[in-house]
């Protein structure tokens, strides 16, 4: 073993914390609103255009066409993922999910999230309203 594979590992790691490497903002992004599914009517409006936190359960889940899947959540919240069918597959139904998006629609049948792709369930969920 050579005296940089040893150092190799260190000096990555420095350079992260150095050229300020932000780990939960860059795995989060900056979210313009976070919200719970049942204010999605309310404060979708406000942040059209703009990346978003929902969260809200899963009422169906469509993955019929592969290019299109798409994810219903409680109030008529639609999480449009695009070709990621595995990751719409993976919602189950019921099960209380946080998807990031750009709301793209505001319908009276309720927002659209497009693209959007899912958090893990475990990921703190904070409100904030623009």
């Amino acid at each position: 073993m050579t005296t940089f594979s040893i150092i190799r590992p260190k000096l990555l790691v420095l350079t992260g914390l150095f050229t300020g490497c932000e780990g939960p903002v860059m795995d989060s992004g900056n979210t313009a609103a976070r919200f719970g599914a049942h204010h999605a009517a309310a404060r979708a409006p406000e942040v059209l255009k703009q990346k978003v936190r929902m969260r809200g359960k899963v009422r169906a889940v469509h993955t019929s066409s592969p290019k299109r899947c798409v994810v219903g959540l409680e109030r008529g919240v639609t999480a449009h993922s695009g070709e990621f069918a595995a990751a719409a597959a993976a919602c189950r139904t019921g099960e209380l999910i946080h998807p990031d998006g750009i709301v793209k629609a505001v319908e009276p049948s309720g927002p659209t999230l497009d693209p959007a792709f899912g958090r893990a369930p475990s990921t703190p969920f904070q409100p904030l309203h623009p």
